[in-house]
């Protein structure tokens, strides 16, 4: 396939490559493959919105601190942005490899967790606390960005609309956060693994120093989609070595249904 309207620098590296659109996910941007004899990239476009900005900045980051993908070309113009990154090296942790054995998903899971909030934040700029994700928040409702039809059924039924959800977050803000860098969003197709080892986190748009339970809580929120039980819940924590906190993982996963 061919895609229009690219800038001129991403059209140079990809110049001869098959391109497939890739539908996995939840990322916002759209996503293609681009493949020949020698590499294989991906490349993302999204509107302004500042996700894919954000993914850029912390892969940077990121580097020598954890497995990412390498930036093959970063660009920008009045309505999108691109960024084009290598392939992952092994297999999404929702790949049938690891959707068959639980036990070592968790294993994987749990490492890659214990990976990136050990890492030292002390000159990480890129802040995704929440308080700005209360704010980003307020600005996708307002924008009409909030897709109630995507949302849990249990949030459906504990809430008529974005903004009464909004407001329950705002007036049940945890009294502290425990900040750590960040995924953002911790789900598992966005993490990758070669049987009990991390290869590499993708999808960072939403990463930045933030509270440990933002992940934590999305991981346990995946791990019931992805496996169809909450049996595994207190397995996680286990591996983790942290106490159930009830009220963060509600209120984290509640805060994800406006992003």
């Amino acid at each position: 396939m061919k895609i229009q309207n690219l800038p001129q620098k991403i059209i140079e590296k990809i110049k001869n490559m098959e391109i497939e659109r890739v539908s996995i996910g939840y990322s916002t941007a759209n996503v293609y493959k681009c493949t020949n004899n020698k590499n294989n990239y991906f490349l993302k476009i999204d509107s302004k919105n500042k996700e894919l900005d954000n993914e850029y900045k912390n892969i940077k980051w990121l580097y020598n601190k954890a497995p990412v993908p390498y930036i093959i070309e970063w660009d920008s113009d009045e309505k999108n942005d691109y960024l084009l990154i290598s392939k992952i090296n092994g297999y999404m942790l929702c790949d049938n490899y690891y959707l068959s054995n639980p036990i070592l998903s968790i294993s994987v899971l749990s490492k890659g967790i214990n990976l990136l909030h050990s890492i030292d934040i002390i000159d990480c700029k890129i802040v995704n606390n929440l308080e700005r994700k209360l704010s980003i928040a307020e600005i996708n409702i307002k924008n009409k960005l909030v897709d109630i039809n995507d949302w849990d059924k249990n949030t459906s039924m504990r809430f008529s609309s974005p903004m009464s959800l909004l407001e329950y977050l705002y007036n049940n803000r945890p009294n502290t956060e425990e900040l750590v860098y960040t995924h953002g969003d911790y789900c598992l197709p966005n993490i990758f693994g070669i049987e009990n080892k991390i290869t590499g986190f993708i999808d960072l748009g939403r990463a930045g120093v933030s509270d440990r339970w933002q992940d934590i809580a999305l991981c346990i929120r995946s791990l019931r989609y992805n496996f169809k039980t909450t049996d595994y819940d207190n397995l996680l924590l286990e591996e983790l070595k942290i106490e159930k906190d009830i009220e963060k993982m509600d209120y984290y996963i509640l805060l994800d249904e406006l992003f």
